[in-house]
């Protein structure tokens, strides 16, 4: 078995609990684990093999990792400058996937444009940039 840093909260209410361990180093939820008021109490109880529902993460191979991030501004296409909101950011996260697969590979984009220094003009006005955060885990 291999050691990492980890972190975990456990969350008690009338519906009843909810256990998550995470992996502090990658930022990553490992393990999701949700038990009822009963079945937690038994396990509180020192009963053995309690039943709960387990949800696991879907990128084990990031597990043991260090996250890195770090942002990117790529210009965008001529036809983004009249485009705003979804529609924009729809062509953003493209230009962002291309981008990463030439000049950073191995880095993932985040897919959100929701933030007001997302998207800004060239010092000209002409044409209409993009600013992103990627991530990578090594």
């Amino acid at each position: 078995m291999k050691k990492i840093s980890g972190d975990v909260t456990i969350l008690v209410d009338r519906e009843g609990a909810r256990i998550e361990v995470r992996d502090k180093n990658a930022s990553l939820m490992i393990v999701d684990v949700k038990m009822s008021p009963e079945n937690f109490m038994a396990a509180l109880g020192r009963v053995g093999h309690c039943p709960a529902e387990v949800q696991v993460t879907e990128r084990p191979e990031r597990i043991g990792t260090m996250m890195k991030v770090d942002t990117i501004e790529f210009p965008l296409p001529a036809v983004a400058k009249k485009l705003y909101g979804e529609a924009c950011a729809k062509i953003a996260i493209k230009e962002a996937d291309k981008f990463c697969a030439r000049y950073r590979p191995g880095w993932t984009p985040d897919t959100y444009y929701g933030s007001h220094g997302s998207f800004f003009l060239d010092k000209e006005g002409k044409l209409k940039w993009a600013r992103q955060t990627i991530r990578k885990w090594e």
